[in-house]
């Protein structure tokens, strides 16, 4: 058969984005409340910063960064012992 994953939205920074859920990720993919209370505070990157995000799981915390900077947006780089 063919794996079928679950297609769902994430809110992050205001915006609202279509999200794939992978089996086994923490917090099901999803933000948790650490993460949430932690991107509220989280201030913006300078312009044309270089991200890692390490142990990024679902990339919830690069999604959240990613267009906030428009023309000047930072380079970001995602690592996981999980990756898919």
């Amino acid at each position: 058969g063919t794996l079928r994953l679950p297609r769902t939205q994430l809110e992050v920074g205001g915006r609202t984005l279509p999200w794939v859920v992978y089996p086994g990720l923490f917090a099901g993919g999803m933000l948790d409340i650490m993460t949430k209370a932690l991107l509220e505070q989280l201030p913006p990157p300078p312009p044309r910063a270089l991200v890692l995000d390490f142990c990024c799981g679902s990339g919830a915390i690069a999604a959240a960064l990613a267009g906030r900077g428009g023309r000047d947006a930072q380079r970001l780089h995602l690592l996981d012992a999980d990756a898919v």
